[in-house]
């Protein structure tokens, strides 16, 4: 589909743009789902996966109710918990303000999918709801363009 048939979407009825709306949000939908059942260990086989972001909000989370919160904030501590959660020797460093603590911290009281779930699903929620306030009447043009982006970063987790 060319860029030109894309623009030309957003012209169409205003029911056809309510469908293709529903499409590209429940796409996103069934994305969070899949990568909430892969995170949530409900994947095909028991293949070792690499760390994704949010193994480290999750990670925060716990260090959170544990009293231990400074430790996300130092490289060697991190990979170290890093490592014990997920045995994983991948590093991604927690750079999130000290206030963010507070947002993840609930999560710790889930199950790892069940969490992205919820943090995804809410985040993504208020995405699109930011986006058409914002964009009004090119809402729908600006979806679509932002969609494999948006994919992207719901895929990485």
């Amino acid at each position: 589909m060319a860029f030109a048939d894309i623009i030309e979407l957003t012209h169409a009825s205003a029911s056809k743009r309510t469908q293709y709306k529903r499409l590209i949000l429940s796409t996103f939908a069934v994305i969070v789902l899949a990568k909430a059942a892969k995170l949530g260990g409900l994947g095909l086989g028991k293949a070792p996966r690499g760390l994704v972001d949010f193994d480290d909000f999750f990670i925060a989370g716990q260090l959170v109710w544990r009293g231990e919160i400074e430790k996300a904030y130092r490289f060697a501590t991190m990979a170290e918990a890093q490592r014990s959660f997920f045995g994983v020797e991948c590093f991604i460093p927690w750079t999130y303000p000290p206030q963010f603590d507070l947002m993840v911290a609930p999560l710790a009281f889930l199950p790892l999918g069940v969490a992205y779930a919820i943090f995804t699903a809410g985040t993504l929620a208020a995405y699109p709801a930011t986006l058409r306030r914002i964009a009004a009447e090119g809402f729908l043009s600006v979806l679509i363009v932002l969609f494999p982006a948006v994919t992207v970063t719901i895929a990485c987790g």
